[in-house]
């Protein structure tokens, strides 16, 4: 009986403290996460400076890609909230027990909508660049641009790979 007792506290204790442990494993990898998007904010800032460079900008180019940059970044931000808010309304009626396959394709269609609008917002901003740049720089932009893409991509899959090597 005393053996019992010993171990259902053991295990009480177990199940008390797990919930502490994985909440301090949170808190430093939200720690760890916000440091990586600072340092990741900072690259990203370095490497369009240096394409900027590349492409010999006069102020004007450079103030008017700015304002090109703040414009479209709001409408994206804006396009994510409501793609997010799509996926959770229609998380939410999958997970109801009558579904009503009207609502969810309403869901759904809203949701492609939104996808189609950033995509045409994203070739508004592309077309804006290039009638901001002369037709040399836009060519040598292109280009940069593309070749940043495929160094991203190479990283990502480098961390990939890395993260599953750590799982193992």
């Amino acid at each position: 009986m005393m053996n019992l007792k010993k171990m259902l506290i053991a295990v009480m204790v177990i199940f008390l403290a797990a919930p502490v442990v994985y909440a301090r494993s949170e808190n430093s990898s939200a720690d760890n996460l916000s440091a990586q998007a600072a340092s990741w904010k900072q690259k990203r800032k370095e490497k369009m400076q240096k394409i900027f460079s590349q492409l010999n900008l006069t102020e004007e180019q450079k103030n008017k890609l700015k304002e090109n940059k703040t414009k479209h970044r709001e409408q994206r931000k804006g396009g994510f909230e409501q793609i997010k808010s799509y996926k959770e309304a229609l998380k939410q009626e999958l997970l109801k027990p009558d579904l009503d396959m009207k609502r969810i394709q309403e869901i759904q269609g809203q949701s492609k909508a939104a996808q189609a609008q950033m995509a045409d917002d994203r070739l508004d901003s592309i077309l804006e660049v290039r009638t901001i740049l002369t037709p040399e720089q836009f060519s040598k932009f292109m280009t940069l641009m593309e070749h940043h893409r495929k160094e991203r991509a190479s990283s990502e899959n480098e961390q990939r790979s890395d993260d599953t090597e750590a799982e193992k």
